[in-house]
């Protein structure tokens, strides 16, 4: 497997394993996966299988593209929370990172109306 692809994979696992509080001895005793693999997810050595892609996307409750798509949390991160209201912007800004400028500019006009009608 290419390594951009252990790294994004990486990177993502780091992530649910950072918001949901869980810790590779979590996973490992939850799952029953090794705590050798599971290391070497974290760390970007190795990509794992679809069937532990599967396994672990179910244990964190996403879909199993959270795991393996680069979803821009690297920049992010540092500034999420773990209030939902961060969550929910976090997942927020990884929707509006896949839009065309367009579809953004729709988006901000909307908000822009929804937050005048609440005022």
């Amino acid at each position: 497997m290419n390594k951009k692809y252990n790294e994004i994979f990486s990177k993502n696992l780091k992530y649910y394993m950072k918001t949901q509080h869980k810790t590779r001895n979590d996973i490992v005793n939850e799952l029953k996966i090794p705590y050798s693999s599971i290391r070497d997810y974290e760390k970007g050595i190795c990509y794992a299988k679809m069937d532990k892609i599967e396994l672990l996307a179910n244990y964190f409750n996403i879909p199993t593209y959270k795991l393996t798509e680069d979803r821009n949390t690297a920049e992010i991160m540092n500034v999420v929370d773990n209030s939902e209201d961060s969550k929910l912007m976090l997942d927020i800004m990884i929707k509006l990172s896949k839009l065309s400028v367009d579809e953004k500019k729709y988006i901000s006009k909307t908000i822009d109306m929804v937050s005048n009608d609440n005022q």
